[in-house]
């Protein structure tokens, strides 16, 4: 169980031997609390993806996905 901070992650090694060259399904389950925070990160190089969830309010949760390339 993650608890819900900066220290609860899972790290996947850049070593090869995860092939992700087409596509990749990512899943998780939220216990939404009202608190926003990240959801999955990858950055490598020049490319960023970010998904993650945003407080609106006690009744809305709003998942945001960003694609960034620099």
């Amino acid at each position: 169980m993650f608890a819900g901070n900066s220290l609860s992650y899972i790290e996947f090694p850049s070593n090869g031997a995860l092939d992700v060259q087409y596509s990749i399904t990512m899943l998780c389950w939220v216990y939404y609390t009202g608190a926003s925070g990240p959801l999955f990160n990858y950055n490598k190089g020049n490319t960023a993806v970010k998904t993650g969830v945003r407080s609106l309010h006690s009744q809305k949760l709003l998942i945001h996905s960003t694609f960034e390339r620099w």
